[in-house]
Order: structure tokens, then sequence, then C-alpha cells
């Protein structure tokens, strides 16, 4: 009998061991993967199921603070804290660099005042904006059709470049014009070295003159005027706008 006993306290002892042991490892896991948490959450969306070959990709990104500490993002127009990349199927990611970043930064001189947010505990913040031409490969950022996927980094701390945000990768499907129409605003845009300049986003930061500004919105006119119904004319008719809205409508193209 009492050896009875002594083999059930012994098994009794060591499930009680285990059970401690097990509850012990998981919150130590719960402890890590709260301390790998990023305190900035970066998550990325598109609106629309594919884009055409050449037409400008919305990506709208939301910043959150899932930290129970306010947040300050830098989100001034540095090269070191922005990393875009895009990566073709499921070949390596490479670098994406905007036109409109590389010149501002590199071929202009100006120093940029620090765009310095505050995020309080749970708060968001929502941006968009198109992505078209790469800059490191001197053409479309989605240059054929397929399978695309695309990632962002922030390095958001306004003192500490080791602090970084990732976003999820996004998964961008391309497809080639299929309608006679669109075929046919494509080439015009190629043909008129109109490329780089079909974005919204990015068009009034290019480099170029009153002439060339007036030539530009002469051309997308003409885009639109001979292809209404393409679905790269929308994007046409927003360079038009912004274009003018910049020149204050002073172009004789803008008339």
């Amino acid at each position: 009998m009492i050896r009875r006993y002594s083999v059930l306290a012994a098994l009794l002892v060591a499930l009680t061991t285990l059970a401690i042991t097990i509850w012990g490892l998981g919150w130590l896991r719960s402890g890590l993967s709260q301390e790998q948490k990023q305190p900035l959450e970066l998550s990325l969306s598109v609106s629309k199921e594919s884009f055409l070959v050449g037409e400008p990709v919305l990506i709208q990104q939301r910043l959150t603070n899932k930290s129970d500490k306010e947040l300050k993002v830098d989100l001034s127009l540095d090269l070191r804290r922005h990393h875009d990349q895009i990566a073709f199927g499921d070949g390596p990611f490479q670098p994406y660099l905007p036109l409109a970043a590389e010149i501002l930064t590199t071929k202009l001189i100006i120093d940029f005042e620090p765009v310095i947010i505050t995020l309080k505990p749970g708060e968001s913040r929502e941006d968009s904006g198109f992505v078209l031409f790469n800059a490191k490969t001197n053409d479309y950022a989605f240059p054929a059709p397929g399978r695309y996927r695309y990632k962002y980094e922030l390095l958001y701390d306004p003192e500490d470049l080791s602090k970084k945000a990732e976003s999820n990768v996004l998964e961008i499907k391309v497809v080639a014009p299929e309608r006679e129409v669109d075929q046919k605003a494509l080439q015009f845009i190629i043909d008129h070295q109109l490329k780089p300049f079909l974005n919204p986003s990015e068009v009034t930061y290019l480099p170029t003159d009153e002439q060339d500004t007036s030539k530009i919105v002469t051309q997308f006119k003409e885009l639109l005027k001979q292809f209404p119904e393409s679905i790269y004319a929308p994007y046409a008719q927003q360079v038009i706008e912004k274009l003018c809205r910049e020149e204050r409508g002073e172009l004789p193209a803008c008339q």
C-alpha cells in the first residue's frame, strides 16, 4: 500500500511538473510574440482585381499604432526611410524607386522639412498613391502581363533608423489590353513618350518647363479625344487637371 501511494505521488508530481512546464513555455512564447510584434502595423491593399500594362496601380496604405503608447512616425521624403520592392511571379524582389522621388532627392537639391505625425494607441492613418514608373529600370514598374508581388518597408522612427514597419506582401495581377481601344491608347502613350507622365500622384513633380508641360497637356487631350472609352482616359484627365491647376490655367493648352 505504501509503495502504491509512493508511485501515485511520484506520478502526480511528474504530471504537475509537466503542466507547469507547458504553462511556462506558453507564457514565454506569448511574451516573445508580444515583444516581436511590430508596434506600427503597415498594411497595403488595392481596389481592383487586375490592371492593364501601363495603367497606374493605386495602392492604399494604412498605418496603425498597435502599441499602448503614442508613436511618432516620420513620413519625410527621405530615401533612407522608404524601401519599396517588386517581384515578378515567384522571382526575387527588386528595388522600386518612384521617378518623382529620385528626381526630388537626387537631381534637385532640396532640403525637405521633416513630416512627422503622432499616432495615439489604436489610431490609424490612411494614404494612397499610384505606382507606375520605376526609376531603377527606366520602365513601367509592372512592364509585362503576369503576377507581381509588392512590399514596402518604412523606417518610421524620427531618431532611430533601426525601427521599421514591414508591410504585407501585396499580390498584383497585370494583364495585356484586350480591347482595341485600350491597345491603341497604350500604343499612343508609348509612341508619344508619355509613359512616366500618366501618374496623377507624380506628374506635377517631374521636371518640365512650360513648353514641355503644355505639350504633355496637349498630347493627353488628344488621347482623350481619340480614345475616350479607354481604361487610360480617366488617368489622362486627372493628369491634365493637375497640371493645369499647378500652372493656374496660364498655359495655352489649358485654355
